[in-house]
Formats: structure tokens, sequence, C-alpha cells
């Protein structure tokens, strides 16, 4: 295995990172040692946010205002027993140092008592805190709002949610003296443009100190800013039914100190050093609690994948972690936007964020919030993950994933290896079909603007979607002619990403035809659901010949009597073609896998070579006449692709399997 530095890392200038010099040191090393690491730490982002604190004629101040600022925005604040690190230090080590969080903080009385803030409903109770923002306005006259972080149309946010909040203020926190007035310990997104001009598009409430809270503490307000800044979802499920995410992030609940954020958010927003393991068998090194983990991607979906952390429970956060020392590993399915509430473990009822408990209890919030929990949880030497374990790994459709987790073994105090090995996709894995000469033979009648075309336009942007108004009842149908015969077995669609109307008609049950004739079409192949969600989703069946598809909507989310998809693919091939790795004898690729460049040679006559991405994309095509061709890979990411050959009449002739290293 060759071995790559491929990051240089920076070490800041934060007094708590000079105090743990010698250990970063070493977790570097650690790092050091790895291969095909794609990562971003150390950015240093400065967010400037406003902190109003809010208290209430029968309910003053339980900080100082000096208390306040250093457990706010201090470097290295460990005055008080319950709280040992600052908001400002929290979000620096847990971005991995990618964000350093700081606010303005001004203070607000209420005019009324906090028991009249109790009677009202939230929407009126936050208007206190629209107040508390123009009360700075009014009284702060030279206070320069232009100074704090906007949200801009590039942040992760926007890119998965509303674009209003561009132009907004970033970080807004209203802290309160009570637990109790309305609309405290949530997020809220009041879309209020101040009497100054400033857009506050989502404002953040916490409290210092809860009823059932022995001291003061900065959970909640760290729990808050992870909504409000970047977007991150609660992980608890709400009636404490099941599993949860226990007491793993700090996005589900709290324990004697504030949580990591746990490894799938650091994924999410590739706050870390994200090992990603290829076809065959790798082991690796994780620094427990450090920079490094690793994704495990469902090969159909990339939105379903397994995180693997190192973690030992000496370290801030992480004191309920039942293990001296340990591998966690979480099943996520960003899909399913009813976030932790659906336990039963099924295809369509599972949590958007799962621990996967070695023990397969599934029991981390049973217990209440004061359970001691299990540390059979915990992967430990001798255990191991594969599609035949108790808890398995396979995904949540029941497909075999091929993954194998095994080979633990912890490194002195501070690292754990482990061994992962992934099989070769199964071998009918053809490339997506071109839609370029694919036509609708008939719909279900259509908004105007919005035909059926628009699921072939590979531009997720664009949608079928019948009438706003539409009396027609459900069933809702899509006829596809795909111009020639395939082979195909797997099906891939994708609702309208919109998040505001009109993204009604997000398709539930569905069923899936093929015909060779557009007349006779046999049973469904598939009679599925779909998640309510933006993202693409996909379904397998036994391989079939087929020209025509038939794709029909049973129904749709919330009882709604429209219906909405904004493109539809499947992989195939044609019936004579060879797609797995035995490529026709004529032919001969290599070398493969590759760094840059791949050799095509047995070509006849005009040919055409197009590459193309998982996803369908064609990245670039050649044409050439002579009986060999190179193509060069320069600048594309490491991953699979598909390289197709066409004859001078734009046949296809074979496509072979590239993997770019």
């Amino acid at each position: 295995m060759v071995i790559e530095i491929k990051y240089i890392l920076v070490i800041t200038t934060l007094n708590t990172m000079q105090k743990n010099t010698k250990l970063f040191l070493s977790v570097l090393v650690l790092i050091f040692l790895t291969t095909n690491l794609r990562a971003q730490t150390d950015a240093n982002i400065p967010i400037k946010g406003i902190c109003i604190y809010i208290d209430y004629p029968d309910a003053p101040p339980t900080v100082t205002p000096q208390l306040l600022d250093s457990m706010i925005n201090e470097t290295n604040f460990q005055a008080l027993p319950t709280v040992n690190r600052s908001v400002r230090n929290y979000f620096y080590q847990e971005t991995r140092r990618n964000y350093d969080l700081t606010h303005d903080i001004f203070y607000y009385t209420a005019p009324l008592p906090s028991t009249y803030y109790d009677t009202v409903h939230w929407s009126a109770g936050i208007l206190l805190w629209r107040d508390a923002l123009e009360d700075v306005i009014t009284n702060n006259p030279t206070y320069n709002w232009s100074q704090l972080s906007r949200w801009t149309n590039t942040d992760l946010y926007d890119k998965e949610g509303p674009g209003y909040m561009i132009n907004s203020v970033k970080a807004v926190m209203i802290i309160s003296s009570k637990y109790g007035p309305a609309g405290l310990g949530g997020t809220h997104t009041p879309q209020w443009t101040l009497s100054n001009g400033t857009f506050i598009g989502k404002v953040q409430g916490s409290t210092l100190q809860r009823p059932w809270d022995n001291g003061l503490n900065l959970f909640t307000a760290c729990h808050e800013h992870f909504h409000s800044i970047f977007n991150l979802p609660d992980t608890y499920d709400r009636d404490a039914s099941s599993g949860g995410t226990g007491k793993y992030t700090v996005m589900s609940s709290q324990g004697p100190d504030i949580e990591p954020v746990g490894a799938p958010f650091l994924i999410q927003h590739n706050w870390a050093y994200i090992k990603e393991p290829s076809v065959g068998t790798q082991t690796y090194i994780l620094p427990a609690d450090g920079d490094t983990v690793i994704r495990i991607t469902n090969p159909h979906d990339p939105n379903e994948f397994f995180a693997l952390e190192a973690r030992k429970n000496t370290t801030l956060g992480n004191s309920l972690f039942p293990a001296p020392l340990g591998l966690l590993v979480w099943h996520v399915d960003r899909k399913v936007y009813s976030g932790n509430d659906l336990e039963n473990r099924t295809r369509y009822e599972h949590y958007t964020y799962a621990v996967v408990q070695k023990d397969g209890l599934f029991e981390l919030e049973t217990g209440g919030p004061n359970q001691v929990y299990n540390i059979g949880d915990i992967y430990l030497p001798g255990d191991s993950l594969t599609d035949n374990s108790t808890p398995n790994a396979k995904w949540w459709a029941s497909e075999n994933s091929g993954i194998k987790i095994k080979n633990i073994q912890l490194l002195d105090s501070n690292a754990v290896q482990v061994t992962v090995e992934l099989a070769q996709l199964h071998t009918d894995h053809y490339a997506f079909i071109p839609k370029t000469n694919w036509t609708i033979v008939s719909e279900t009648p259509a908004q105007d603007g919005f035909d059926a075309s628009m699921v072939l336009d590979n531009d997720t942007t664009t949608y079928y979607h019948t009438a706003w108004n539409s009396i027609i009842p459900h069933p809702h149908e899509i006829v596809i002619d795909m111009a020639m015969e395939y082979n195909v077995n797997e099906f891939y669609c994708q609702a309208n990403n919109n998040y505001s109307p009109p993204w009604e008609g997000r398709i539930k049950d569905y069923e899936l035809s093929f015909s060779t004739d557009g007349i006779n079409w046999g049973s469904p192949v598939a009679s599925e659901q779909l998640f309510r969600s933006p993202y693409r989703q996909y379904e397998l069946f036994p391989s079939q010949i087929a020209r025509y598809v038939k794709f029909v909507a049973l129904n749709s989310h919330d009882n709604d009597n429209r219906t909405s998809i904004a493109e539809i693919n499947l992989r195939g091939a044609l019936p004579n073609l060879s797609i797995v790795e035995s490529l026709s004898e004529k032919f001969i690729i290599y070398p493969n896998p590759t760094e840059r460049y791949v050799f095509v040679e047995g070509l006849i006559g005009n040919n055409t070579l197009t590459l193309y991405a998982e996803s369908g994309v064609a990245y670039k095509s050649l044409n050439t006449d002579s009986n060999s061709a190179r193509v060069d890979l320069i600048g594309l990411a490491s991953g699979l692709y598909f390289l197709t050959i066409y004859d001078n009449d734009g046949i296809p002739l074979a496509t072979k399997r590239i993997v770019k290293q």
C-alpha cells in the first residue's frame, strides 16, 4: 500500500491547542499514516454573531455580564464545574477548527413578567426577541451591524433548505434568565427586517439552566446553534421509546458535559479527514475523538452510509461513553425527513441517524435520561459487523452491502485500528442509460410548463407536475419509450427539490412496469414507496428486456391529490452488450485502475468513446478513426466511471468500468 501525505495541518494559536500540543502532534502522526484522504480542517473561518440576554421583572439575571462573556467568547473557559468550555471553544473544537464563533453581547429586560410569556403561543412569545433586537438599535446607535456574518448562496444550509436565508444575520442567540417563556429552547425562522434594514432570518433561543439542571450549562445554546448555523437536525426519538442516538451527539441530549457533534455530521460538513474505502481490504488507524472518520457509502445511494469513529471516555463530552476506548458505528440515511421518530428499523420506518448497537438491543433511551449506557453498544476487539452478524451491515432496503468491519484493535489509549473489507459491486451494475432518444408516450395531464418531458432532461430543477388544482384522482402515470430495447435492472427517481410551493405531489406509493411493445405490460416489477424527500431514490429488480417504461404514482404524501417528479433514470445495457468486467474480445483497455490515462486498442472504423460518471453524466467524448485511442482522466475525482465505445451509427458496442485512483 502506498502511503501519501496529502494534507499539511496548521497548528492554531488558540490557547486550548497550546495546552494539548503533545497530544495534537501524536494525532498528526497517526493521520499522516493514511491513504485516500479528503477533508477540511483548520480553516479558522470567523463567524460573528449577536447575543442578547433577556431577563424579566420576576426572573432576574442568573449570571454577571463578565461571566456570560467568558462563557460565550473565551477561548479557554473552565471556571465552573458544570461548564468545561465556552461556546466559542466548543464550536472551534467540534468543527475541527474550521469555525471561530464569537458574539457581541447585549442585555434587555422584558416589559412584562415571564409568566405572561408562558401564556402566549410561541409565535407571539418570540416577538419579545424582536423587541430586544430593536432595543439594541435604539440604545446603541453606533453599533456596526454590518460586521455580523451573513448567509450567502454558497452556504451549505442554502443548498439543502430555503434560499430566503441569504443576506440574513447568520448567528442570532437569545439567552433567557428563565426556561419557561414560550419559544425558548428552539430555533425559529421569523424573517424579520429590523428598523435599520438588518435582515433576521433565523433566531435561536436558549437558557443557561433548565428546571432539572443542577447548575449552569451551555448544552441548549450549543445544540440550538448547530440547528441555526449548520442546519443539523435533532437525533433523539421524541417519545424516548427506543434507541435514538442516546447521548452520543450534541443533537440528542445532554450528559454531564456537552457531547461531541458525531461522525455523521463531521461527514455532512466535511469537518474531518474522511476516509472512503474502495473495493478490497484496507486497514485504518482512527485517533480517538480526533479528526479522522470512515464513511462507507451505499453504491446506489450517496445519502445512505455507515460512519465509523473512535472515541474514549476521558475526552470532553464523552464522559458517558461506556468504554475507555472503542469504535462507534453509525448507520445514516439522509432521505428520511422524519428525523429520529421512526424506530421500527424497517425499510421505510427507520431513523435518519442510528447508532449501530453492537449487542443489537436498540435501547439507548428506554432507560430514561439517567440511564447508565451499556458497553454492549460499542465495537471492541473480537467484534465484527457483516451482512450476517446481529446487528447486520445490510442497507435499509435489506440488500447485502458486502461490508465487513473486523480485526478491531486498541492502540495504546488513543487510537483504534480497524479493517474494512468491501465486496465488488454486483456484476450487472450497468451504466445509466443515456436519455437522449427517450420520448414520452403518454402522461396524466400536466400543469402548463411542467409536462412529463421534464423527467428526461437531466435537470433536477425542472419537473413534471399534474395541474395545481387537479381533480384527476390517483393513480397518475408516465409512459416512456427508450427507443431501443435494453436489459434493465435498476430504477432511480428524484422528486422536485423545492422547499416552498410548489413542492406538492411528493409521491409515496408507486408501481414500475416494463414492456417490449408498449402494449403487454405484465405484473409490475416493483411496488414500493418513496420517502418524502428531494434526494434521488432507487429500486433494484430482476434483469429484464424492455423498451417501454410505465411509472405509476398510486398516491402522494400528505394525502395530496397531485403528483410531481423531477427525474427518472434507469441503469441497463443493450441485450448483446458486454457491460461487466470481461469486455468484447476485440477491445483491450488498460491500465485499470488508472491514475490518469486509459488506452483502448482493437477499434475498427470510426468510433466514439464517451466517459460517463456513475450518475450517467457524460464527462468527455473522443472521436477516432484509428485502431487505438487514449482517454485522459486528468482533473476527475477518484472513483468509478464508465467508458462506452460507440460505432459510426452511434450504437454502443461495449462499456467498461474504469476505476480512477
